[in-house]
């Protein structure tokens, strides 16, 4: 499977669902701008390119089998009301987890905590080295990190080094950590699909919107302050269309399907929720006020 060069950052199928044809508005500009098609929206080039020689194991590829198996997925999802089969659920998890993973907001984010992290052992390392006298012998064990994941690594002096400052370059480049991103999919994918979820459709006379981060998750009082998905308070969202709305949570039992037909009050709240999830864009199928005022504040 040979990688793009431009790649999207977000499944061109699931944008076209909102600006197909539609309005951008994109962090850094005055005015949204219409579009008629995804085709040259959130795209990067060769993003997801980097991180592996071998173009059927790197991140676009990962991407686009995702993507392959969940799109038919997806549209059964935009119509059924009975919801999904235990099968299909399982493997559209995957989707949400995919999606939540690989926008840059994400991994910006993730590159930076990380590298902070890093950046915080090393100082600590550095002090007990020097406070204690210690000699540093090349090729012996300098430094053993555990991640949030209960894995470990130990590093010898020159590898931690050159991981620190590979981490560094990549932080900068806003392009770190993506392959340690994706392979949380596997890890996030069954949490997703253990929690309720519940359908709500817009009233016709009304639409949701997106943003460049469409899978938004956050406490059930809308903080995002140790949010995390195996928290009982988890609350996540997913925009599928402008007529239909996907909220994932453990407010109703495991594994629950709801649907409801969505009030103005709810149309207005979720929206609300993806204007609060926007890092570098708003796309939406309709010109939409809300979301002009975060235009205005995010201009330069």
């Amino acid at each position: 499977m040979k990688t793009g060069k431009k790649q999207h950052t977000i499944p061109r199928f699931y944008l076209n669902q909102f600006i197909h044809p539609g309005w951008v508005y994109r962090r850094g500009f005055q005015q949204p701008r219409r579009v008629q098609s995804a085709k040259s929206e959130a795209v990067k080039e060769y993003y997801y390119s980097q991180d592996t020689d071998d173009e059927n194991f790197s991140s676009d590829s990962i991407n686009t089998g995702i993507e392959t198996v969940c799109a038919p997925i997806f549209k059964q999802l935009l119509t059924t009301k009975d919801g999904l089969t235990a099968e299909l659920k399982r493997a559209f998890s995957y989707f949400v987890a995919n999606l939540a993973l690989r926008v840059p907001a994400y991994i910006e984010e993730m590159g930076e905590t990380t590298l902070e992290a890093f950046e915080q052992v090393d100082r600590m390392v550095e002090r007990i080295v020097e406070k204690e006298g210690l000699k540093v012998e090349e090729g012996q064990p300098y430094v053993k990190y555990e991640s949030g994941e209960g894995g470990s690594r130990t590093w010898t002096l020159e590898e931690w080094n050159k991981e620190l400052e590979s981490m560094r370059e990549k932080v900068k480049a806003k392009k770190a950590l993506i392959t340690e991103n994706l392979s949380l999919v596997e890890y996030l994918a069954p949490v997703i699909t253990k929690m309720s979820w519940v359908i709500i459709d817009a009233p016709i006379s009304e639409f949701f919107i997106t943003s460049d981060r469409p899978v938004y998750l956050t406490n059930l009082d809308g903080s995002t302050f140790r949010a995390g998905w195996e928290n009982t308070n988890a609350l996540g969202t997913l925009p599928l269309s402008p007529r239909r709305y996907l909220v994932l949570s453990y407010v109703h039992p495991p594994n629950m399907w709801g649907y409801k037909q969505a009030s103005s009050e709810d149309i207005k709240r979720l929206n609300m929720r993806a204007i609060a999830s926007a890092s570098y864009a708003i796309y939406s199928p309709k010109k939409y006020p809300p979301a002009e005022s975060w235009l205005r504040n995010n201009s330069i």
